[in-house]
């Protein structure tokens, strides 16, 4: 199956978002449970569902502590705005992702499947086909940062 044409269930969708819910109503909810639940937004049909889902990653990727986590992050963030047709800026997280991990076949196969799908959908942006050059160098320099930490 295509990565980015992968959906979570509605019943995944729903328990995600109750143990979601049930930590916010005792206080701030884990990291877990932020990812889960962004997870399963950003896997939803709803292109609203995928931005709250995106929102999550950001917040995470932010506050994120562990290079491990923030490069799941930064993927996770791709395949969001992937996911609801910005792939400049899904190709410029996959980007991000791929010069911190130069061996990463996950985010290299993940810049493909964006690639593709814009092509197809019509869309050639410059940072897709410009090789990176109308990419913000500060922005991508603040997401190496990032992943890199």
């Amino acid at each position: 199956m295509e990565i980015l044409e992968a959906h979570c269930e509605p019943e995944d969708l729903r328990l995600a978002r109750d143990s979601y819910l049930q930590q916010c109503s005792r206080g701030a909810p884990s990291d877990d449970a932020i990812v889960s639940y962004s997870f399963a937004l950003i896997n939803s049909s709803d292109k609203n569902e995928i931005r709250k889902g995106i929102a999550g990653f950001e917040k995470l990727l932010r506050q994120g502590d562990s290079p491990g986590k923030r490069r799941e992050y930064v993927y996770f963030l791709s395949l969001g705005y992937a996911r609801i047709g910005e792939f400049d800026m899904a190709m410029r997280f996959a980007d991000a992702l791929i010069a911190a991990e130069p061996e990463n076949v996950q985010a290299k196969r993940l810049r493909e499947a964006i690639a593709k799908k814009a092509r197809r959908n019509g869309v050639i942006g410059a940072a897709i086909f410009g090789g990176g050059v109308a990419v913000a160098a500060a922005g991508v320099l603040t997401i190496l940062a990032l992943v890199k930490k």
